[in-house]
């Protein structure tokens, strides 16, 4: 395992967006859509949605800094960003869909 260190403050912002900061925030967004349901694309949903965008976002934005390393500090390959898209983005929705039917159980 090889461990870089991150020089540029872009690449540490974009890395802490897509690794720390748009989990918690899509887990905070997903209890808010689950508990406060007012139906489908409220401003909660989103807010969810663009906490996702926002995570997609930080990892291309590491991604073309030159920068970018996998979860273990290995350096990132545009293979590992396609996965990271096509996991977070089927994963984020899932959970927005069950938060949503969640929220639509309990109001019902």
């Amino acid at each position: 395992m090889a461990a870089s260190t991150l020089t540029s403050p872009t690449a540490l912002l974009a890395r802490l967006t897509w690794m720390l900061l748009g989990p918690v925030g899509l887990f905070a967004a997903a209890v808010a859509v689950a508990s406060d349901w007012g139906g489908w694309l409220t401003a909660t949903d989103l807010a969810f949605l663009t906490v996702l965008g926002l995570m997609l976002l930080g990892r291309w934005v590491e991604y073309r800094t030159g920068q970018a390393q996998t979860a273990y500090g290995e350096p990132a390959t545009a293979a590992d960003l396609r996965r990271y898209a096509v996991a977070a983005t089927a994963v984020g929705l899932g959970v927005w869909v069950a938060a949503n039917l969640v929220g639509a159980g309990r109001s019902a």
